[in-house]
């Protein structure tokens, strides 16, 4: 099941000297983020498959929520279409490699079908796989993600594109 790790204040220095104020847990990554404005079940099926793929894959970097639950227009789940989940996940390159690897996109699938049935009534969850580069990707597309994604997690900083969200993080953990 998913593991709820005890939070301790630690502050991380980019290279572009931005300074973050983020919670890690105990293991050195970031807690996953809960999603309050989503379902419950949704929000545990996203969080549970989230924590297994923190534990099988020290390459992954983070992990950002985007698309119409980011941006809390999603359809509910009583619609005859109702909004899926988004996530984006970065990972590190694997050695030689210059695009995400198959191990990578199977590790992903694996952890989703490993719990996906203790969430029958969830939204489906979707996965975008990208190394740091974003290599290949549309800039426009980016941009969105940068402008309305939320962190739910990340074991480094995120890349230079997506820093509007890393600066939303820190100004929430400010806040509360």
């Amino acid at each position: 099941m998913l593991e709820e790790h005890s939070d301790m204040g630690h502050n991380v220095n980019e290279s572009t000297h931005h300074t973050l104020n983020l919670h890690y847990s105990a293991n050195g990554a970031l807690g996953i983020h809960p999603i309050p404005w989503l379902d419950a079940e949704s929000d545990r099926f996203v969080r549970h498959t989230l924590a297994l793929l923190i534990a099988r894959r020290e390459d992954l970097q983070s992990a950002v929520l985007f698309g119409s639950v980011a941006r809390r227009r999603a359809r509910p789940l009583t619609d005859s279409h109702p909004s899926d989940v988004d996530v984006l996940l970065i990972f590190d390159a694997e050695p030689g490699k210059t695009t995400i690897s198959g191990a990578q996109h199977f590790a992903v699938s694996v952890a989703k079908v490993d719990v996906i049935d203790l969430y029958p009534d969830a939204r489906d969850l979707q996965f975008a796989l990208t190394l740091p580069t974003f290599a290949g990707w549309d800039g426009s597309f980016i941009e969105n993600i940068a402008r309305d994604g939320v962190l739910l997690w990340a074991r480094e900083p995120l890349p230079v594109a997506l820093h509007a969200i890393q600066k939303r993080a820190d100004e929430d953990m400010l806040i509360k």
